[in-house]
């Protein structure tokens, strides 16, 4: 175990000992753990790592997922307040023999004037393939919520700066910038979310450059110890390299997802999913898969302190 994954666990496990001593809203803990097929698990994704394929993978396969997230509110002005967020990610696959680990620590810091949120969060997370430490990302964000009764309505803003760890990943050296508005309305068991957001990826490589928008819908619904989710997302990207007799690569991405979960006890809750993605691309060629889909089907259960 890599001493950035000590860490962050010896941090979670630090949270978790201040919540029992704590308040109960001074502090969440969550452990999720899920099994899933995957039909392409090798897909081009050009907004994360691309773990690369060789001649012995295997383009389906069992992904097994355990994610644990704790935070914890260290301070609770009269108009603001303050959490740290330590988030952990691990990703394995059978037959690939293949292992990805997300780390990640934050710290959001609210302000609250009339029916304003004002929230500033500052993220350090790292990117480790197969144990090694490939990727960083340095993260600055900053929303506005004005809450309407039962609607809610905000922006918000965000810089990443991405640095690379290891000299196979120097593609990724450059900055990501968003720009997202978003507008929530909840009923009395619903929920209806319509986000849109403009990006940019800039690297050190300007033709490796990407920039677009996407449009996503999410409605969910709980029925006494039941919830389902529905969501829906269109994803337009435009990128600098030209590719085929210097042809420009344009793709339409459609993602559909649906999850139902089911609340056993306050604290333990099972949930599946599944989700499909179709990509659309202007490049057509044999090296490189640009056009391509992937269908995820999952089981999971989710634990909360």
């Amino acid at each position: 175990m890599n001493s950035a994954i000590f860490l962050y666990i010896t941090a979670l496990l630090c949270l978790l000992s201040l919540g029992f001593t704590a308040q109960a809203q001074d502090y969440y803990v969550e452990l999720d753990i899920s099994s899933g097929y995957n039909n392409n698990v090798f897909f081009e994704s050009d907004d994360t790592v691309i773990n690369q394929e060789t001649d012995d993978s295997t383009k389906q396969d069992i992904q097994n997922q355990i994610s644990l997230m704790g935070s914890y509110e260290f301070f609770d002005g009269q108009d603001s307040d303050a959490k740290i967020m330590v988030d952990y990610f691990k990703e394995s696959l059978v037959d690939n023999s293949l292992e990805t680990t997300v780390s990640s620590v934050s710290i959001p810091y609210s302000y609250f004037i009339n029916d304003y949120r004002l929230r500033g969060t500052a993220t350090l997370m790292n990117y480790n393939l197969d144990g090694v430490h490939v990727l960083d990302y340095q993260t600055g964000r900053f929303d506005v919520t004005r809450k309407m009764a039962d609607k809610q309505l905000g922006m918000q803003l965000s810089v990443t700066n991405k640095v690379p760890q290891d000299t196979s990943y120097d593609s990724y050296d450059g900055t990501n910038q968003n720009i997202k508005i978003h507008y929530t309305f909840n009923g009395l068991a619903s929920m209806f979310k319509l986000d849109g957001n403009v990006f940019e990826n800039d690297y050190i490589l300007e033709e490796d450059g990407n920039q677009g928008y996407y449009l996503k819908a999410i409605y969910s619904r709980h029925f006494l110890s039941t919830g389902m989710r529905l969501a829906a997302k269109y994803k337009k990207t435009n990128y600098n390299q030209g590719l085929l007799d210097d042809e420009v690569r344009n793709d339409d991405q459609f993602t559909l997802s649906y999850s139902q979960d089911y609340y056993f006890t306050k604290i333990l809750q099972f949930y599946l999913s599944s989700e499909y993605i179709k990509n659309n691309s202007s490049i057509e060629t044999q090296d490189e898969n640009y056009n391509y889909s992937q269908w995820t089907n999952t089981l999971g259960a989710r634990f909360s302190f």
